[in-house]
């Protein structure tokens, strides 16, 4: 699970900030918007396995991401990571 998201992140940005140690594709992302319907500044990301999810948290927890430190916690499921 990813919080702090930009509200004008689109999933190639979430690729982009992940790139070049994790190799993503655009469908592996999710960002859902608010009851209202705008970006909620939340979303998943699906890795290949627990691994690679627990590296993913371990290198890029509260970095950047244009003005905002994103924080990365894992969820349930497969893929560990938002799977």
């Amino acid at each position: 699970r990813m919080r702090g998201l930009p509200y004008s992140c689109t999933p190639h940005d979430v690729v982009q900030f992940f790139a070049p140690e994790f190799e993503l594709g655009i469908d592996q992302i999710s960002l859902p918007a608010g009851a209202d319907g705008r970006p909620s500044g939340q979303g998943t990301v699906t890795f290949a396995d627990r691994d690679e999810a627990a590296r993913a948290i371990a290198s890029k927890n509260r970095q950047y991401l244009g003005s905002r430190y994103v924080e990365l916690s894992e969820e349930g499921g497969y893929g560990g990571f938002g799977g």
